[in-house]
């Protein structure tokens, strides 16, 4: 094991404790009952000897909420969700994808704790506005994280605004992008787009999305 993804799996293992003790006591309160049922062996989340220090609580079962990946659902344990998540991060020894879940999982626990209240703007521009102002050269994805969005809406809101969806840097756009992108803050509907500029509207969709 290399250093750095050691010192990443001890930072997942500490959140994940601190995640365990909170689901434990509020168990009963926070747990509705329908999401409660039956334990069945055949899908029993399995938490693996790499992160044992960490394990599901008692009385919560994970029966029925996984995602199509097999992810635990989030909305019903925290500590599942990340726990999944950081496991299969450590099996491929991605050590800095196990850092930023690290820093999802804390945000997550200090919002449940009411350490740390969830991102709120007063407008869509104020949003915006952050997002250009205080996150150029950020990763999509771990801007999405902090502003409390999808990573869709930071990579549309980067490309309207002429940034790389990647990372928000300004660039340039060739002029078939550049004719979509004008057209969509008018408002124009992405078939209409379409059709005026040519294309399908998937293409569309794509260049509004930052997709290539």
């Amino acid at each position: 094991m290399t250093d750095q993804l050691q010192a990443a799996a001890i930072c997942c293992r500490e959140i994940l404790t601190q995640l365990k003790v909170r689901e434990a006591c509020t168990t009963t309160s926070s747990i509705r009952p329908e999401r409660v049922t039956q334990h069945d062996p055949s899908r029993r989340y399995v938490p693996s000897p790499r992160l044992a220090e960490s394990s599901i609580p008692r009385g919560v079962v994970l029966n029925g909420s996984s995602t199509t990946d097999g992810s635990p659902d989030k909305t019903v344990s925290l500590h599942g969700y990340y726990h999944w998540h950081m496991d299969r991060a450590y099996r491929r020894k991605d050590a800095a994808e196990l850092i930023k879940l690290a820093g999802c999982a804390t945000r997550d626990w200090e919002i449940q704790i009411g350490k740390t209240k969830p991102t709120r703007h007063e407008s869509h521009e104020a949003a915006v506005s952050e997002l250009l102002s205080d996150y150029t050269g950020m990763p999509s994805d771990e801007v999405a994280w902090r502003l409390g969005q999808d990573e869709k809406w930071v990579r549309r809101q980067r490309i309207v605004k002429g940034r790389d969806p990647d990372h928000g840097r300004p660039r340039q756009v060739d002029p078939r992008t550049a004719h979509v992108l004008e057209l969509h803050k008018r408002g124009v509907k992405q078939r209409i787009i379409a059709e005026e500029v040519g294309i399908t509207q998937g293409r569309v969709s794509q260049i509004l999305n930052g997709r290539r």
